[in-house]
């Protein structure tokens, strides 16, 4: 069963090099529809060969249950697939299910990994935009499905009269899927213009479970689909420019340094600033430990490299 550790996910990205932090993010599917299985119990042997004599053929993989494979060919009891990590053998049939049939499973059984959509509450699923600079306004829809550990998100990009502009990949590892999920989560935070092209941008958030620094993703379209144009960076006060919050490596020890992040936003104001919350770990004057937190909500103006602090909606103080 694949969980999600928020965390421990992000600080073993962080060391893969070139490995971009949203990949395994969501539980979406790997493959598509008419391919994706999943594996029903545990300690099923992925083999070589199927058949009569399969007890005799090279074991090449053991498959738990909730493991996802990609269906290739059915030889009578015997299922030829793939696992997402590329590895192609045989396993017994009966120990398939559909992804409909699984999550339908784990509902009644899991109920605490089930994902529903309807638990999530009230959160933001439609995001207008003007995604090409032409002055027109689109809109970004989300649809949750719901899944294991995760409720995972696809967008779609449509015109006012309802032309579709984009559509978001449904399966496979995407910056373009979404999701909410029972320790942290991976979801647009802000949509708009962030650099002054004229154009939308999409800014998501790697939220956290505990009290560390967000990382986000940030993608432009480019007429065909959307760019990465940073991955894993957190938006840190520059100590040189105060209130200037830029992206940059996620501080290491925010607990110990001392640094004001910016953990998240919450759309934009009505005029063009975006509403966001300041986080800061100060040391105890009484125990010298660092455990006074210290928060508020501000106004901030895009800018290149980063966003700064024009003013406070809710004063920067010591959390009570």
């Amino acid at each position: 069963m694949r969980t999600l550790i928020l965390g421990a996910l992000v600080l073993c990205c962080a060391f893969l090099p070139g490995a971009p932090l949203w990949a395994g993010m969501c539980s979406a599917p790997h493959f598509p529809p008419d391919r994706s299985l999943f594996v029903a119990d545990d300690g099923n042997n992925l083999r070589q060969s199927g058949g009569p004599n399969y007890a005799k053929a090279p074991i090449l993989a053991v498959l738990n249950a909730g493991d996802e494979v990609g269906l290739i060919d059915v030889d009578g009891k015997w299922a030829n697939v793939e696992t997402v990590d590329g590895v192609r053998g045989w396993i017994s049939a009966k120990n398939l299910l559909s992804g409909q049939a699984f999550l339908k499973r784990e509902q009644a059984q899991n109920k605490d990994m089930y994902q529903e959509c309807g638990q999530l509450g009230d959160i933001v699923t439609s995001f207008p935009m003007d995604i090409d600079g032409d002055g027109g306004l689109e809109t970004m829809t989300l649809t949750c499905q719901p899944g294991i550990d995760c409720a995972n998100f696809t967008m779609r990009i449509t015109e006012i009269q309802g032309g579709i502009v984009f559509q978001g990949p449904a399966y496979g590892d995407s910056p373009l899927i979404f999701c909410q999920c029972g320790a942290g989560s991976y979801y647009p935070t802000l949509v708009g213009d962030l650099d002054g092209d004229g154009k939308a941008e999409i800014l998501a958030e790697y939220a956290p479970s505990d009290l560390s620094a967000s990382s986000f993703w940030l993608g432009d379209y480019d007429g065909k689909g959307f760019k990465t144009l940073l991955d894993g960076k957190s938006l840190v006060e520059n100590p040189a420019k105060p209130g200037f919050f830029a992206f940059a490596d996620p501080p290491m020890n925010e607990y110990e340094s001392g640094v004001r992040w910016l953990m998240s936003f919450s759309g934009w104001s009505k005029d063009g600033k975006a509403r966001g919350t300041v986080f800061q770990i100060r040391k105890n004057p009484q125990t010298g430990d660092a455990t006074d937190v210290y928060t508020g909500e501000g106004l901030f103006t895009p800018e290149k490299g980063g966003f700064t602090l024009t003013g406070w909606e809710k004063p920067f103080a010591l959390a009570q």
